[in-house]
């Protein structure tokens, strides 16, 4: 059998070993190590670490304070993650066609979608390419919507130039280039990006409940 990815982790040994022996196993300096240089390679200003990808979309949909009733346009061809994060933070599901180009959300289908209760526009990057953002991003800025990119697939990758892939991100050596449609299992480290420059304390107080302090 031919596997999808090949996980290599002998240069990593030492870090989990420093890990262990520091005692912080849930947050600590190598986890801020980790959101740090994610967020460089994202070319946002923060990244916030949660267990997996599907915490990473809820957490991005539940500071978004959606209301029964809210609809988030997204594509039927993705991992059930998606649809069920969605469905966690309140809002209901709005299916937007794909491309037989790219296989992403069809623009003209999300425009097609997009009716009073719209609030949110999730475009699911798939297999390394980014969904059509040139004209994703500016039809979500036009009709006052909030943007959450599910970027499970497409760690690393731009649109256009300078345009990262934001939103959330796994991990997950499963949720790779030429793999099933986006997610990742729970146990995968993943990071929930933004650009702004203030810190991101609400996705940051999610990831740490029961705290009343961002954690540092």
């Amino acid at each position: 059998m031919i596997p999808i990815t090949v996980v290599d982790v002998r240069d990593s040994e030492p870090l989990v070993s420093e890990v262990l022996r520091s005692g912080a196993i849930a947050q600590g300096p190598m986890v801020a190590r980790l959101e740090a240089g994610f967020a460089d390679v994202a070319g946002v200003s923060h990244a916030v670490a949660v267990n997996s990808g599907t915490t990473a979309l809820v957490a991005s949909l539940q500071v978004l304070d959606l209301k029964p009733g809210d609809e988030v346009v997204t594509s039927p061809f993705t991992f059930v993650a998606t649809v069920n994060a969605i469905l966690e933070a309140g809002a209901t599901v709005r299916f937007a066609d794909i491309s037989a180009r790219d296989f992403c959300v069809d623009p003209d289908a999300v425009t097609a979608a997009i009716g009073p209760r719209t609030t949110t526009l999730m475009p699911v990057h798939l297999y390394g390419q980014m969904a059509d953002m040139g004209k994703l991003a500016p039809m979500a800025a036009e009709h006052g919507l909030s943007l959450v990119e599910d970027a499970a697939q497409a760690v690393g990758a731009t649109f256009a130039g300078p345009m990262h892939a934001g939103g959330t991100r796994s991990c997950c050596p499963r949720a790779c280039p030429a793999c099933r449609g986006c997610g990742c299992r729970p146990s995968s480290p993943t990071a929930r990006t933004c650009g702004t420059s203030t810190p991101c304390w609400s996705p940051r107080m999610l990831s740490s409940p029961g705290t009343n302090c961002p954690p540092g």
